[in-house]
């Protein structure tokens, strides 16, 4: 293994020192997440607790086990798995939602010697968790953008009325009060003249 530290500080000696000291940034997932707490309004938004509590359940697989599989249940030749080949190193995250949407995440090695399953499905899993944070913003701006329902609107659709202060009030009104125009066109109705 390499010493990166080492190999950074011959750099910027090399440089003669002029590098400037960059921050200190927390790695720890939770810290930008308490950042937010922190920083934010306290208005309606997507939670990382949001987002594990839609996910039914997760899947792994690397590309070649998939190849396999998909031999093995379509009755064709079935090759011989290379864990160490291309395929191999190719780790796969299907996650399935609780709505049955699906999201997929993957995680490549380039050196077989570099490759660790549980390293390897870590990173297929956050790849796939990031697709979920937009189809969630998008489900909350949704919700956030309908019209808010009222005691008198709720009541007004349990009596199968139409809603106060709309519009389609209005047009049921007019509708009712209006007499049957003449469609033949020879004689207009009230209304419409």
């Amino acid at each position: 293994m390499r010493d990166y530290s080492a190999i950074l500080a011959e750099r910027i000696e090399a440089f003669g020192g002029a590098l400037a000291t960059l921050p200190v940034v927390d790695s720890c997932p939770d810290s930008l997440e308490l950042e937010i707490q922190a920083k934010a309004s306290k208005g309606p938004r997507v939670t990382p607790a949001a987002l594990k509590d839609e996910i039914a359940s997760a899947h792994y697989f690397t590309a070649d086990e998939g190849v396999y599989g998909h031999e093995t249940l379509n009755s064709e030749s079935v090759s011989t798995p290379e864990p160490q080949g291309p395929l191999g190193l190719l780790t796969i995250c299907v996650l399935k939602l609780r709505n049955g949407f699906t999201v997929l995440g993957h995680s490549a090695c380039a050196s077989p010697e570099n490759f660790n399953w549980e390293i390897g499905k870590r990173i297929a899993r956050e790849n796939a968790e990031r697709q979920i944070w937009p189809l969630l913003g998008f489900r909350l701006r949704d919700e956030l953008a309908r019209p808010v329902l009222t005691d008198a609107d709720a009541a007004a659709d349990l009596a199968g009325t139409p809603r106060p202060d709309n519009s389609t009030a209005e047009a049921a009104d007019f509708l009712a009060s209006v007499k049957a125009c003449d469609l033949s066109g020879d004689a207009p109705c009230e209304a419409c003249q």
